[in-house]
C-alpha cells in the first residue's frame, strides 16, 4: 500500500487500507501508533513529512474552478512565512489568533503556522452574527485576526470588539 494510504493491509480485511484495517494492524511498536502520533506535536510530523516527501502531493484544491496540487515543500515554505510574519506582529506561545475565512488553503497555512509559534486558532464561523462574534472575540481575545477580505475585515469592526492590534489579510489567488 501506499505512504498516503497509511496502513497496512490485511489479508483478512475486506477492504485493504480501511480505517478498520489501519487501526487492526496498528501496534503500540509502529511509529504511525496513536500513542506515538500524540508524543509530538503536530508541526512535528508536519516538518518531517515535508522534509522526507518535498515533491509529494500534500493536499488538492480548485482555484477557479481548477484542481491545482500544492507539494509538501509548497505547503511547508508557505507555513514558514506566515509563522515568521506572524511572529514579526509578537504573536507567540499561548497567543489567540482568530482566523475567519471561507475553506481555503490559507486556512491550512495559518492554523499550521499558528501551531508553530505555540499560539492557538480561534477559527470564526462566516454566519455568525455580530453579537457572536463580539462575545468569542471577547471571551478569547485575540492578539491578531486572519481574514480574506474587506468584507470580514468590516465584520471584525462591526461586532464592536476592539482587542485586535493587526489583521492579516490572505490571498487565495496564489495558493
Amino acid at each position: 500500500m501506499s505512504e498516503a494510504g497509511g496502513g497496512v493491509a490485511s489479508e483478512a480485511s475486506p477492504v485493504a487500507g480501511s480505517d478498520a484495517d489501519r487501526r487492526a494492524t496498528t501496534t503500540a511498536s509502529s511509529p504511525h501508533a496513536p500513542e506515538a502520533l500524540a508524543a509530538r506535536p503536530l508541526v512535528v510530523h508536519f516538518v518531517e513529512r515535508a522534509r522526507r516527501h518535498p515533491t509529494h502531493v500534500a493536499f488538492r484544491y480548485k482555484d477557479l474552478g481548477i484542481w491545482q496540487e500544492m507539494t509538501w515543500a509548497g505547503y511547508r515554505e508557505r507555513v514558514e512565512r506566515l509563522a515568521l510574519g506572524l511572529s514579526e506582529l509578537g504573536v507567540g506561545r499561548g497567543d489567540c489568533v482568530a482566523v475567519m475565512a471561507q475553506p481555503v488553503p490559507e486556512w491550512l497555512y495559518a492554523d499550521m503556522a499558528l501551531q508553530s509559534l505555540g499560539a492557538l486558532t480561534v477559527g470564526i464561523y462566516p454566519t455568525m452574527t455580530p453579537e457572536e462574534l463580539r462575545q468569542l472575540l471577547d471571551s478569547c481575545r485575540p492578539l491578531v485576526a486572519i481574514t480574506r477580505d474587506g468584507d470580514e475585515v468590516a465584520r471584525l469592526n462591526d461586532s464592536g470588539h476592539e482587542g485586535i492590534s493587526d489583521v492579516v489579510l490572505i490571498d487565495s489567488s496564489s495558493g
